[in-house]
């Protein structure tokens, strides 16, 4: 019996050990720090299986003396106490949300005559700048902190750019934060006084330029970096707020290969979840060799020029090279994979959503009056957008017919109605207006946006001298007409 008592104990024992070992969380251990001094050097070490881990140090009244960020595995980090540093218990944090450690040392006072003067004092040096935070420069109403070389993480107090953008300048990625997405930060904390954000983009390799990669039969070359964008707000007593999803005030600049194809770049972030680059949108500057976008969420981004080619759409084809700079937008897509079949029609659905990429038209409120849109119809949410917007209406006044083809009158419709939302009336002079041999075979109610659209050049005739007006348009010549609609609006 005790024999077998003691087998039960062992076995316990051994379980207990080997359950803890198999079944341990993520964990961050502190080695003891030593007691100092101010100006003295204070040394943080440690060993963690995060991945990175925030190191914050608190003055005895809780606020934040120094933070920064390291890469898991054996970490050491050090700073110099300022010569102001009051006598206290200060604490040491190291971890990231839930897992952390946490230290204690001891600032000690400095004894009689340690100030390097007599009892009368002196002139002590001003110790080099050890402030965790940057401060921002403020011009024209925007405030701007570039780190030093080498730098990827950057600390600054919010008190500092209160009520403006902040746009941070790292060596080749900026990212401007607008007051909104800090606002949103600063909501989610009980205290926002002594508030500091901090923005971190860090290159997670050096490999991936001119890389290229096949996804959903699209060629894809890296055309820069992978970069890790992350912004979190630390409050006072050490807690940190991440950004996750975004208001849509925060915009990310990129620097390209000048080497790339200009016009088929594009910002893309990575899913983690498909493992594929999703499209993100972007606007190229030439003159800096750079491409910025508005950012709704924080993921790893890459400048990447997207090349994609329909097997029934050869480089002879006259549309060959729209298509592929419209599907480097991500406006235009095949009937297949492979497919683009340029001779079908497109129904009024399809030039719909295609419209709504190209002004990036956002989610609108209500409802439609289309009894013919039902909710969970893939068209449902730009017929939606372009409603809100007053770009569209229905064949009659209960029914949009999302599947019937788009006529070529309604094309100029649509267009003009598009091409004024963003840059106002179009002037159609009399004497400059073409003669189309079947103007009689335009209805009433489209003459002027047909007239309209050939004076912004938004469309054309099909030849002869004929316009066409009541036949369907063909995929090739929709998107002839979204290119000719998108070039217009550029800025």
């Amino acid at each position: 019996m005790k024999k077998l008592i003691v087998l039960l104990i062992l076995a316990g024992i051994f379980w207990t050990s080997y359950a803890g070992n198999a079944f341990s969380a993520s964990s961050v251990t502190l080695q003891e720090i030593k007691d100092s001094r101010a100006r003295d050097t204070v040394e943080i070490s440690g060993r963690t299986d995060l991945e990175t881990i925030t190191v914050k140090v608190l003055r005895p009244n809780l606020s934040i003396l120094y933070v920064n960020v390291l890469n898991g595995g054996e970490f050491s980090d050090s700073f110099t106490l300022p010569d102001d540093s009051v006598p206290g218990t200060y604490t040491v944090i190291a971890g990231s949300g839930a897992v952390q450690d946490v230290k204690k040392f001891q600032v000690i006072a400095p004894s009689r005559g340690e100030d390097g003067g007599s009892s009368g004092g002196g002139t002590v040096p001003a110790p080099a700048n050890q402030s965790p935070t940057l401060k921002p420069v403020i011009q024209n109403g925007i405030a701007s902190v570039q780190p030093e070389a080498g730098q990827n993480t950057a600390l600054i107090a919010v008190e500092d750019f209160a009520n403006m953008p902040l746009k941070v300048r790292f060596r080749d990625i900026y990212l401007t934060v607008g007051m909104s997405e800090v606002q949103a930060l600063l909501k989610r904390t009980a205290n926002s006084e002594g508030a500091v954000l901090q923005v971190k983009a860090e290159a997670t390799t050096s490999t991936e330029m001119g890389r290229l990669t096949r996804q959903n039969g699209a060629q894809l070359q890296m055309a820069g970096e992978i970069f890790d964008v992350k912004v979190s707000l630390i409050s006072k007593d050490g807690t940190e707020i991440w950004a996750v999803q975004l208001a849509g005030d925060m915009e990310l600049s990129l620097p390209y290969d000048p080497k790339a194809d200009e016009r088929l770049l594009g910002i893309y972030y990575r899913n983690d979840d498909t493992k594929q680059w999703e499209y993100v949108g972007g606007t190229v500057d030439k003159n800096s060799e750079r491409i910025q976008v508005k950012l709704k969420h924080l993921s790893s981004y890459a400048a990447i020029a997207y090349k994609k080619s329909f097997d029934d759409v050869p480089s002879s084809h006259w549309a060959n090279r729209t298509l592929e700079l419209l599907a480097a937008r991500h406006i235009v897509s095949g009937k297949t994979e492979n497919l683009f079949q340029p001779d079908d029609h497109t129904t009024r659905a399809e030039f719909t959503a295609m419209l709504v990429r190209v002004l990036e038209l956002p989610t609108g409120k209500g409802s439609t009056p289309f009894s013919d849109v039902s909710a969970d119809a893939w068209y449902a949410d730009p017929i939606q957008r372009a409603y809100a917007a007053g770009l569209i209406s229905g064949l009659t006044d209960a029914e949009f017919r999302p599947d019937a083809a788009i006529t070529r009158e309604q094309m100029a419709l649509l267009l003009v109605k598009a091409y004024e939302a963003k840059r106002g009336s179009i002037h159609a002079g009399q004497s400059s207006l073409p003669v189309f041999k079947d103007q009689d075979q335009i209805s009433g109610w489209a003459r002027e946006a047909v007239n309209q659209a050939w004076t912004a050049k938004l469309m054309q005739g099909i030849g002869e001298g004929t316009f066409d007006a009541q036949s369907a348009a063909t995929r090739s010549q929709n998107a002839q007409a979204i290119y000719n609609l998108m070039q217009n609006l550029l800025p």
